[in-house]
């Protein structure tokens, strides 16, 4: 049954685009601004932040593979490669798989 996505896909591109404008975020703040920040609240937004990037990054290679029309197909399982030209893999599980079948 297919799944139904409750989201609007344009909102979601781009509120994601307008969000990532802050090009040089990080010099916003000088050096007392950082010192400033609540020690205890770092962890979260660290962790925070990397699964934003990957979230981006995913959003990113994705549109591109809808631009420039279906590319390679993993050796693994068939699903497309995203990424890189030279990627064979569509993920490391798949890389992963087939290290293993062919090391068995």
């Amino acid at each position: 049954m297919p799944q139904h996505h409750i989201i609007d896909p344009l909102v979601v591109v781009e509120e994601t685009v307008r969000a990532s404008r802050f090009s040089g975020l990080a010099e916003l703040l000088d050096d007392d601004d950082y010192a400033s920040l609540d020690p205890d609240r770092l962890e979260e937004w660290v962790t925070q932040l990397r699964e934003v990037e990957r979230d981006i990054r995913r959003l990113r290679l994705r549109l591109a593979h809808e631009l420039n029309g279906p590319g390679a197909e993993c050796d693994q399982c068939g699903a497309p490669v995203l990424g890189r030209t030279d990627r064979r893999y569509c993920s490391p599980a798949c890389r992963q798989r087939a290290y293993r079948r062919r090391s068995a």
